[in-house]
């Protein structure tokens, strides 16, 4: 999905602005290289963050100290014991102010965003929308799926509860500032758990906003917090009894070192990692609509999507249809300064995940992909720093093995096509990586399509639309793609005991009788 495995910390509320000095030091460092190095400033007390449109330095933020990490843990312990007591009732009310204080301050979210990771205003209202209506179905349902579940045939005799444990340490990506962690952290809170939220480097400001709108909320008493924690910090996180579970959205790679610790000391995990989400095109499709839904699954947020339509999968006969509708499609996609109204498409959200994705489109067609649409002369060499992270949308196809666009995630606009025979091919190709997150079926044969969707390894896959943002939906992936599902009535046992109560119906005599039969010799 991306990578993030630096940490900070918040700033003290005194900082404003940021240093000539430090904007010096980070033109330096990203002249001479263009990696995740020139955003970690391993060496320095600061951490800056970046416009992206600009590559303008915004601000400047300290590390995190073990003493703040200590500190945050105790507090959010208390938080957990406070929140546990809390009626749900009360709780639930505080879910729906979240909802109206971000209906209050949508287009300063959009802003932020705009500004941060450079999401166009008009995606990043969407965004804040879509959030609003989680909060409000989480809401709904939240007295439905903590109530008691009375068991099968015991049916009076017994139940199962779901209790909170202690605290919710979360860390998520920069590509969603607000419905990646408000899908994740609001069914602990409305349980009774206590949060932890260690956002990505990349949009701190953002992460603090999310907090003052939860504080406003009415959780007060450190229920949620916002901590920027280095990673050399993550096993006393996790190892702390306290902590009763970890998720996070990120890269398979960040996913497996979360794992492996919360394995270590035995917690529970969500992961929602990478994908190379297939977009498989029938030959019954509707290809109008199948080409307005791919641009949208591989354009939407400049392509840094997990979810995005990253391969697609199209039968050949109708396949050179599906290109002439897909170009125009594409061309739809304005790119340009993610503040103005009418732009579709904004910068990458960093430097390196920019020079990233244009050395794996230049190697792709280096290696012998065709150049459909697009200009590939804009990724021969990198962009001045201040023109921005901007890549505008390429369609490749007979792109051969060993080559990127095949072969890797790329966390960007490029459209990568393939043509098959059948729809067994289609299948055996929508299967051939090690990720499995989400896929989109196109047809207008509905029992045609479903017969295809069940066989494609996905956690979830998606018939004639892309990725609905659906609350109700559980999501997450499988094989590299993640363990667990998020939302869905499944999200409010992730991290809760889940605890079976039984009384027994038998007699009393009858049941001494029967032990000392079993213990007699």
């Amino acid at each position: 999905c991306c990578f993030f495995f630096l940490m900070i910390r918040r700033p003290p509320r005194s900082t404003q602005g940021v240093s000539s000095a430090a904007s010096d030091v980070y033109k330096r460092q990203v002249s001479t290289q263009s990696t995740w190095d020139i955003f970690q400033m391993r060496n320095a007390k600061f951490f800056m963050t970046i416009c992206p449109s600009t590559n303008k330095v915004l601000k400047e933020f300290p590390f995190a100290s073990a003493a703040d990490v200590s500190s945050t843990l105790a507090k959010a312990h208390e938080g957990y014991k406070f929140n546990k007591q809390v009626p749900l009732s009360t709780r639930i009310q505080k879910i729906l102010n979240i909802a109206d204080i971000l209906e209050k301050r949508k287009m300063e979210c959009a802003e932020l965003m705009a500004t941060e990771m450079g999401k166009p205003i008009k995606f990043g209202v969407f965004e804040v929308n879509e959030v609003i209506g989680i909060m409000k179905h989480k809401a709904a349902v939240a007295e439905g799926a903590l109530q008691p579940q009375i068991l099968g045939p015991l049916a009076k005799k017994a139940y199962t509860l779901l209790q909170p444990m202690g605290i919710h340490f979360c860390v998520h990506p920069w590509n969603f500032p607000f419905w990646t962690v408000m899908n994740t952290f609001t069914q602990s809170l409305l349980s009774g758990m206590s949060v932890i939220q260690k956002p990505s480097p990349t949009i701190p400001q953002c992460a603090y906003l999310v907090e003052q709108i939860i504080r406003d909320a009415g959780f007060k008493n450190n229920e949620y917090q916002v901590l920027l924690a280095d990673t050399d910090h993550f096993e006393t996180i996790i190892g702390d009894p306290r902590v009763a579970g970890v998720s996070l959205t990120g890269s398979t790679r960040s996913g497996k070192s979360i794992g492996a610790l919360a394995g270590k000391y035995v917690k529970p995990f969500l992961l929602e990692l990478g994908g190379m989400d297939p977009f498989v095109v029938l030959e019954d499709a509707d290809m109008k609509k199948s080409a307005a839904q791919g641009a949208l699954g591989r354009l939407c947020n400049s392509g840094q999507v997990c979810v995005g339509a990253k391969r697609m999968i199209v039968n050949e006969k109708v396949y050179d249809k599906f290109i002439e509708e897909l170009i125009p499609a594409v061309k739809g996609w304005k790119v340009g300064d993610p503040h103005d109204p009418d732009t579709m498409m904004g910068p990458l959200a960093r430097y390196d995940l920019y020079d990233t994705v244009r050395q794996q489109v230049k190697e792709s067609v280096d290696k012998g992909s065709r150049v459909l649409y697009g200009d590939v002369e804009q990724l021969k060499v990198p962009a001045p720093l201040e023109k921005g992270n901007f890549i505008h949308p390429l369609i490749l196809d007979n792109i051969p093995k060993g080559a990127p666009a095949r072969e890797e995630e790329i966390f960007g606009p490029c459209l990568s096509l393939f043509k098959v025979k059948n729809d067994e091919e289609a299948i055996a190709l929508a299967n051939n990586i090690p990720y499995g997150l989400g896929a989109t079926v196109m047809s207008e044969n509905i029992p045609h399509a479903e017969k295809v969707a069940e066989q494609i390894d996905a956690g979830g896959v998606y018939i004639n639309q892309w990725f609905p943002m659906d609350p109700c939906l559980p999501f997450g992936g499988c094989k590299d793609s993640g363990v667990g599902k998020e939302a869905g009535i499944e999200g409010f046992s992730i991290f809760a005991n889940k605890k079976t109560v039984y009384i027994a119906q038998i007699k009393l005599k009858f049941h001494v009788q029967i032990c000392l039969l079993y213990t007699s010799d």
